[in-house]
């Protein structure tokens, strides 16, 4: 017996730690590395369970029960490699991870059960306490390395489980004393269970939660889903293997031959579709084409099994009898060939890693995020293991009837297992996934707003300085790409706040990254536009933008990806909205000035055209007269003062967008007609001197008419600028005081000519 509780226990203690080690492996090369640990401390175990000297003869169930232990430890251990093999091949399944770690519980407990056999004479009490201690201990890896999930729960349902664990605890631990005060051994037993069976699943949840914590953060690498879905191309390949193996089978008769194939026909439409569907999102054109080559192979060979069942079904007497040897071995050739090809197609598609996915991986940056979580986690773990040690010595006091300083030492080792859960709820909700990712992002816009501040003074002062990288067309683009990149990414940003807590740091930064942009973009176009008007435009909405998305954010790291935070749900989904507003109506603006601008650089450059036109030399009818041309510019003239007039008046008056335009486009109109007939009236003027005269004074209308076109686009203000605050208006009113500049110019070039034309 001696011997019994000396060698195995002490060889039990590595295999439980292996048994860890190998739950948090991640890559093959830590699989290989844990496996052979596990399986070195494995063997010490049995051999030296299996070399014990036994028990006295008066105790034999004692040695059955030890082999029965260590047959049920190599059980298990056979089970967690098989598993441990599966998961290394396709880690990013989750079912064969859940697998793996059930495979590892049962490992663990089979052990604690063989420990429990060798403390034989311990009494109950005693050993329920070391069996906690050792389920306990056996979970530590998980919060020393949480790289890898445990379960299926969310962020929250992991704070809230913590949370909870705090009342079952609770009575737990008083049961323990009271039970000890009262010698009452069943129900000790009991309450150390139930406090080992709170605890276990509090450190599950920790952990669990750390892993998420680690795979939020920025630096974790995500993961791929695989393309392949294992599982259909398994059950197509069985389908169609048992087939195959139905139809070499030397009792087969004709019709069953048809049935099978019939069969095989549409297992092989299912396998034909799928193996599309992954050649479709295949990167890879390589390895794109050497699946559609083994496809077509595969595909091929079973059209030529099928053919042979037709050729077979036409043969005389073929439908109810035996069928030909020949046929017999064409059909197992082509059988064979049918069950070769899916065996290689569905192993390339299942094992290349061209088409496998990988799980997400918390890299060695990220771990820092998970330190807080798991040094609380780690802690109330200690502090359990305290709890149990000290109940252990409260029982064993309680029948000396020397329990004082015993129930002292259960009652402080209580009150810090309690306090470290507390901690570790607190650690928890202060360190959720997001909230560091968000509070970069709102820092960030701060920043930004002082930039857009600071453009904008600079604009009213008219001293932004011009960005020359691109024109402004080319840094408007950049902006409306932006916008659009942020429109768009709105929507996840809110969905993560609402309820996906791991990706909710991961959707902020995606947010983040396209607000610099946009805000050097809005700065650089402002810079390029030479009308303050449209510089205030551009900076005014990316502001509106830039408030949105810090309203937005701020509920996001408020509702932490939290399901349960429904207050904030409503006010979320105003934020997000408000944001893909601002930003619809940025893009509208970029669209109303691109066209303003592109109408008016028409209209300029028709001016231009006309003014150049009107160095022309042509040639006049032999009864041309200078006054007939001269009443016609007379005629211009006055109509040109009319228009210009008009665009003085409507460009005082609110929604002047739709009345400007039309009067800019008639007066280009009209200065057109004007160069045509200065050149028939040059023309007919026998002095050169007079005739660059003219020219002259029709050349100085057309460059103040440019300058009245090109100003009209600064006094326009449109319905949605109405409301954009105090600085558009004055600079509309700075665009209605340049035009009136404009117009009273363009008057004393008409002045001017009306005088030149009357000489």
């Amino acid at each position: 017996m001696f011997a019994l509780k000396r060698y195995v226990p002490a060889q039990a203690v590595p295999p439980q730690g292996a048994t860890g080690d190998l739950l948090s492996s991640y890559s093959p090369g830590a699989f290989r590395r844990t496996t052979r640990r596990f399986t070195g401390a494995y063997d010490q175990l049995t051999d030296k369970g299996v070399g014990v000297p036994l028990t006295p003869p008066n105790q034999p169930q004692v040695n059955q029960d030890l082999v029965n232990g260590l047959v049920t430890v190599s059980d298990h251990s056979h089970a967690l490699m098989t598993q441990a093999s599966r998961v290394c091949a396709r880690p990013e399944e989750q079912d064969l991870r859940s697998r793996f770690q059930a495979a590892a519980r049962d490992v663990t407990e089979s052990i604690s059960q063989l420990l429990t056999i060798c403390t034989t004479g311990v009494t109950p009490d005693q050993r329920d306490c070391e069996v906690a201690l050792r389920r306990l201990e056996a979970l530590r890896p998980l919060l020393e390395n949480p790289n890898r999930p445990v379960n299926q729960q969310a962020y929250y349902d992991c704070v809230d489980s913590v949370a909870k664990s705090l009342s079952p605890l609770a009575d737990s631990l008083r049961n323990m004393s009271n039970s000890a005060r009262e010698q009452q051994t069943q129900e000790f037993g009991s309450a150390v269970r139930l406090c080992a069976n709170s605890m276990c699943q509090l450190v599950e949840e920790t952990a669990q939660a750390a892993y998420l914590i680690g795979l939020a953060d920025p630096r974790s690498e995500p993961g791929k889903p695989s393309l392949v879905n294992t599982q259909l191309f398994l059950r197509t390949q069985q389908e169609i293997q048992e087939a195959c193996d139905a139809i070499c089978s030397p009792s087969v008769t004709n019709r069953q031959v048809i049935a099978l194939s019939t069969e095989m026909a549409r297992s092989a439409k299912v396998l034909c579709e799928a193996c599309s569907s992954v050649s479709a999102q295949t990167p890879s054109p390589e390895a794109r084409q050497q699946l559609n080559n083994l496809t077509r192979e595969t595909m091929q060979s079973i059209t030529a099994l099928i053919q042979q069942r037709g050729s077979m079904a036409t043969s005389a007497g073929a439908a109810d009898g035996e069928w030909a040897e020949a046929n017999r071995q064409t059909t197992l050739a082509s059988a064979q060939a049918v069950s070769s090809n899916v065996a290689r197609l569905v192993h390339l598609l299942t094992a290349g890693p061209q088409f496998a996915g990988h799980a997400a991986r918390v890299t060695d940056e990220a771990r820092e995020s998970q330190v807080p979580v798991c040094t609380a986690g780690l802690a109330s773990l200690n502090a359990a293991q305290s709890v149990l040690r000290a109940a252990q010595n409260l029982i064993t006091s309680a029948r000396s009837g020397q329990s004082e300083m015993a129930f002292m030492g259960f009652s402080n080792a209580s009150k810090d297992l309690s306090e470290s859960i507390k901690t570790l709820a607190a650690a928890m909700r202060d360190h959720a996934p997001g909230q560091r990712e968000c509070q970069r992002v709102l820092n960030n816009i701060v920043r930004l707003m002082q930039d857009l501040q600071q453009a904008k003074m600079a604009s009213m002062e008219d001293h932004l300085q011009p960005r020359r990288e691109l024109s402004e067309e080319g840094f408007q683009k950049q902006l409306a790409t932006s916008a659009r990149a942020l429109l768009d990414s709105a929507p996840a940003l809110g969905r993560a706040a609402r309820s996906e807590a791991e990706q909710l740091g991961h959707s902020a930064l995606l947010v983040d990254s396209y607000l610099p942009g946009l805000t050097s973009s809005a700065i650089a176009a402002a810079s390029r536009s030479p009308l303050s008007s449209t510089q205030l435009i551009y900076l005014e909405h990316a502001c509106t933008v830039l408030e949105a998305t810090d309203q937005l954010v701020t509920i996001a790291r408020d509702a932490g990806g939290n399901p349960r935070a429904v207050h904030l749900h409503t006010a979320l989904d105003d934020a997000v909205r408000g944001v893909m507003d601002s930003c619809e109506d940025l893009l509208t603006a970029l669209d109303d000035i691109a066209s303003r601008q592109g109408h008016v650089s028409t209209l300029i450059d028709t001016l231009n055209r006309a003014l150049a036109q009107t160095e022309d030399i042509i040639q006049v009818p032999v009864d041309a007269r200078f006054a007939d041309y001269q009443a016609r510019l007379l005629r211009i003239a006055r109509h040109m003062e009319q228009l210009n007039q008009a665009i003085q008046l409507r460009a005082r008056q609110p929604s002047s967008e739709g009345e400007l335009t039309p009067l800019a486009h008639t007066l280009t109109q009209e200065y057109q007609e004007m160069c045509q007939t200065c050149k028939g009236a040059a023309a007919t003027l026998p002095d050169a001197r007079q005739a660059d005269e003219l020219r002259a004074a029709v050349k100085a209308v057309g460059l103040a008419s440019a300058g009245l076109v090109h100003a009209t686009t600064g006094s326009r203000l449109r319905g949605s600028d109405m409301h954009g605050g105090q600085q558009m208006l004055l600079s509309r009113n700075r665009g209605i005081a340049d035009l009136d500049k404009r117009a009273e110019l363009l008057d004393c070039k008409v002045c001017c000519f009306h005088l030149t034309t009357h000489k």
